[in-house]
C-alpha cells in the first residue's frame, strides 16, 4: 500500500540536537542528506508532531520538526530491544555522526515525516554545516 505525505510513523531512536548557531532548516536538510550513507534499517527521520487544518507540507517551520536517528519498529518487543542495541553499536565511533549531538535517552516518537523548506538565501550555510559535521 502506498503511503501518503500525511501518514503518521512511529520511530524508535535518539533526537538529534540542532545547534543554536546554525540555520535549523538547512541543518535538517543536511541531516536528511546523510541518509544516503546510513545503513538500513537505521535512518534519520524528520518528524513533525503538530498539524493544523491549514498545515501546508511545503511550508513547514523548522522549529516544528524533530530530527531523530533510529528505526521503525518491526516485530515484537525483543526485536525492538535487539535493534536498540544494534543502533547503539552503530552510532558509537561512527565517523558519519562526528559532530552531531543526540539526546541520551532513546524514545518512541510519532508524527508525520517532513522536511522544512531550505533557506535559499543561506545555501552556503547548508554546505558549511556538512563540512562542519565532517571536520568536528
Amino acid at each position: 500500500m502506498a503511503t501518503k505525505w500525511y501518514d503518521m510513523i512511529t520511530v524508535y531512536g535518539y533526537e538529534i540536537i540542532i545547534p543554536d548557531d546554525v540555520n535549523p532548516a538547512n541543518f535538517i536538510h543536511t541531516l536528511n542528506d546523510l541518509n544516503g550513507m546510513i545503513e538500513e534499517p537505521f535512518q534519520i527521520y524528520c518528524i513533525s508532531t503538530s498539524v493544523s487544518t491549514h498545515w501546508d507540507p511545503d511550508d513547514v517551520d523548522a522549529d516544528a520538526v524533530t530530527p531523530v536517528i533510529g528505526f521503525i519498529p518491526q516485530g515484537d518487543a525483543l526485536e525492538c530491544v535487539r535493534m536498540h542495541h544494534e543502533l547503539d553499536n552503530y552510532l558509537q565511533d561512527n565517523p558519519i555522526f562526528l559532530g552531531l549531538s543526540c539526546t541520551d535517552t532513546i524514545r518512541f516518537r510519532s508524527g508525520i515525516e517532513c522536511l522544512p523548506p531550505a533557506d535559499s538565501d543561506d545555501e552556503s550555510s547548508s554546505e558549511s554545516s556538512l563540512s562542519d559535521l565532517e571536520t568536528e
